[in-house]
């Protein structure tokens, strides 16, 4: 009976257990020769994806990393009709690549509730994934606001290897 009751506890627990970020990184990719960043906007439901992109350009420098304007990131995208079946062929990343001077580019989705964010970070030269990240809050529910999406999307860039920056 008191076994019985023990895991009828667990079981509850492990139901009500926060759902922690989660970050998949490519065994391939040697993070070294990425310095320059293009942040496009976030998709979202509620229009703040350039928000959140703007946030996160702000807060890359201080993790050791470049990011292109805004301004020029979104001039250069806006000449690519993006399949969302297929995203960015090798041409449209070249020519990313050679007018931004970026490595990589971070893309992200919030979901609606907001309840998570994915978040891409890939290769401009080859479109290989470098990391795939699932963000979540710190508390439970949803994001409450832009700064907090884009701290949670900086700490992916804060947590990599110093001698990887």
């Amino acid at each position: 009976m008191k076994i019985t009751a023990l895991a009828a506890v667990l079981a509850a627990l492990a139901a009500c257990a926060h759902p922690k970020t989660t970050v998949e990184y490519s065994a391939n990719m040697d993070l070294g020769g990425y310095h320059r960043i293009a942040v496009l906007p976030f998709t979202d439901t509620k229009g703040r994806g350039r928000q959140i992109a703007a946030a996160v350009i702000k807060g890359l420098p201080a993790r050791g990393f470049e990011a292109p304007d805004a301004k020029l990131i979104e001039s250069v995208f806006s000449k690519f009709k993006l399949d969302k079946e297929v995203g960015l062929g090798i041409n449209e990343l070249s020519e990313i690549r050679s007018t931004t001077k970026s490595q990589a580019i971070l893309v992200g989705n919030v979901e609606p509730g907001e309840t998570r964010v994915t978040v891409l970070l890939l290769d401009t030269d080859l479109g290989d994934e470098i990391f795939k990240a699932t963000l979540v809050p710190r508390h439970k529910g949803s994001f409450a606001s832009v700064a907090e999406i884009s701290d949670e999307a900086l700490t992916l860039f804060g947590e990599l290897p110093k001698r990887q920056l």
